[in-house]
Order: structure tokens, then C-alpha cells, then sequence
């Protein structure tokens, strides 16, 4: 176990192969249509998952309360490292895919799942942690300790 929360009733861990539909049921989440485009195949998935993708470490925050749906999971995030020449090869993470399940949120599953990303990035050596988000979520993440960092521009391809 990575971290827990007592007040939101989580504990973090890395996510394995066997997490794959729940966690795409939860990034379907963050799609307007209400579905992952384009949808990742289940093995592509279960390969991200069990790390064995690159640089890229994916948490779920498990539910630790007793009860029907103790080790459902609640919510995920993921965390990319890459390596900056600039900084003489040091790394900076970037946290992607912050979800948490509609019937879990306000109970303080995504900042528990933030704080085990910061951690995790600290770990393993990165100068920064950087998020991207929504405008509307700006003031929510900088009750967090994020600041707001400027423009973040995207080329489709």
C-alpha cells in the first residue's frame, strides 16, 4: 500500500492487469460522450497497467471501509515520467487521467490519489509534478498546493 486516507477511507496502491475494467469503466468518465475514444483494448490496458508501458505509473484508490464494496475501486490517476535534457537529464512527471467514481466523489479520493502521485514523482526522482486541467477545476486543485503555471498548448494529431 502506497498511502491511505482515514477521513475519505482509501488506501493507493499500483494498479495491476487485473484492474483493467474497472479503471476503464472510471477513464470512460472523463469523456464527454461518456466513452473512451479511442477505447483502449483490454490487453493493450492490462499491459499499461502491469507496467510494462515506458516511463508510466497508474494508482487506483481502492475503498478500505468495511462493508459490500471494500476493495472497489474508488478512483485513479496516472503518473508519466520523462526525461529533460534541459535539466541535465532529470525528470519531471506530468499527473494524467485524475478520476474518481461519481458515487465516491467528496469524499477526498482524488487528493488522496494526488498526494500519493506527488509522492510517487518524489520517489522517483522528479524536479516537478505537473497537471493539466479544465479551467474550472483550477481553484480545486490549488486547495491542493498546485499553482497555476500558465498556458498548456495542444497539437492533434
Amino acid at each position: 500500500m502506497l498511502a491511505a486516507s482515514e477521513k475519505s477511507g482509501v488506501k493507493i496502491r499500483h494498479a495491476v492487469a487485473s484492474d483493467t475494467r474497472q479503471v476503464t469503466d472510471l477513464l470512460e468518465l472523463l469523456s464527454p460522450s461518456g466513452k473512451s475514444d479511442p477505447s483502449p483494448d483490454a490487453v493493450t490496458m492490462a499491459a499499461a497497467l502491469s507496467g510494462r508501458e515506458g516511463n508510466t505509473t497508474t494508482l487506483v484508490a481502492e475503498d478500505a471501509r468495511e462493508g459490500a464494496t471494500r476493495g472497489q475501486i474508488l478512483g485513479t490517476c496516472s503518473v508519466v515520467f520523462m526525461q529533460r535534457l534541459a535539466r541535465g537529464g532529470c525528470a519531471i512527471a506530468r499527473l494524467e487521467d485524475v478520476v474518481t467514481a461519481k458515487a465516491a466523489r467528496g469524499r477526498g479520493v482524488a487528493a488522496t490519489l494526488c498526494e500519493a502521485a506527488k509522492a510517487e514523482a518524489a520517489r522517483r526522482g522528479a524536479y516537478a509534478l505537473d497537471l493539466r486541467c479544465v479551467p474550472k477545476l483550477v481553484k480545486y486543485y490549488g486547495k491542493f498546493g498546485w499553482t497555476d503555471a500558465g498556458c498548456a498548448m495542444r497539437c492533434n494529431l
